[in-house]
């Protein structure tokens, strides 16, 4: 049984770990930055990413996407799949402008996928609920007061059934500062308040950029780890305390790739056991 675990855990971090990579590509290329997988540092790139995330919206057994427009009043287009490969026509729907991340979740546990979109200059997340049908309607808009997300990760890490969510960003106070944000989800599709940690290392350039969520002491609760710009010399976990709270350290990038790879390992071990079954 304990290798059953230590192979699920490994799955779940590694996975929590290629999110963030991914999602590092995307806030980079969005700020004009380029960013190259663990362990490589970052140049120039041309272009920039829309976030955009995958799931089937509507139960007919094919991938379909969401990804947003970057700005105007219905700034999130859900593309349902046909299959092989190939998406019917772009529906839009409600979404803030510069949005810089997009969640798919069940948030009001209902059965149906939701959507969620970050956007910067609005300060917020718009929620859309899922009708099950790969239609939406507008549920609420979640606002952060001086705070710019940056990324979100939609979880439950109260350990309750219902899904909370943890967001990274910076704050407009001077001197600019990097915030961590917690909002307990309700189980209807709205937030409670917003509970804001600062992270250990401040400076101008390393406002947190992206967050991943997983179980990365093996406790049975959700973690999350952060990572931030070029010159944050590390990358930072928040272990869960079980009552709400986080205790915050900072993991250095040779410790981060080094759990990685032993992730990716517990995976591929895992793998291995169920095929020779």
């Amino acid at each position: 049984m304990a290798r059953k675990h230590a192979n699920r855990k490994g799955k779940v971090i590694s996975a929590a770990f290629e999110t963030l990579e991914a999602r590092q590509l995307q806030t980079a290329t969005n700020a004009g930055l380029y960013y190259a997988p663990l362990p490589t540092l970052w140049a120039t790139a041309p272009t920039a990413v829309l976030p955009h995330a995958y799931a089937d919206l509507n139960d007919d057994g094919y991938v379909d996407m969401v990804r947003s427009t970057g700005s105007g009043p219905n700034a999130t287009a859900v593309l349902l799949g046909e299959g092989a490969g190939q998406f019917d026509r772009a529906v839009y729907y409600p979404g803030g402008h510069m949005c810089q991340d997009i969640e798919i979740a069940d948030v009001n546990n209902d059965g149906h996928l939701d959507v969620l979109s970050a956007n910067a200059n609005d300060k917020s997340i718009t929620v859309l609920r899922g009708l099950g049908d790969g239609t939406f309607t507008l549920a609420n808009t979640v606002t952060f007061g001086d705070i710019t997300p940056t990324d979100t990760s939609v979880v439950d890490f109260t350990h309750d059934g219902k899904l909370d969510l943890v967001i990274c960003g910076y704050s407009h106070s001077f001197p600019l500062e990097g915030v961590i944000g917690t909002m307990e989800g309700n189980g209807d599709g709205t937030f409670g308040a917003l509970k804001t940690y600062i992270p250990s290392v401040q400076t101008m350039d390393t406002a947190p950029f992206g967050v991943g969520s997983a179980d990365f002491n093996g406790d049975g609760w959700a973690d999350f780890i952060t990572t931030h710009r070029a010159t944050q010399p590390g990358y930072q976990v928040y272990l869960n305390n079980h009552n709400r709270t986080f205790a915050q350290q900072t993991i250095s990038m040779m410790a981060l790739v080094s759990l990685h790879l032993a992730a990716r390992r517990c995976y591929s071990n895992s793998n291995v056991s169920s095929s020779a079954v």
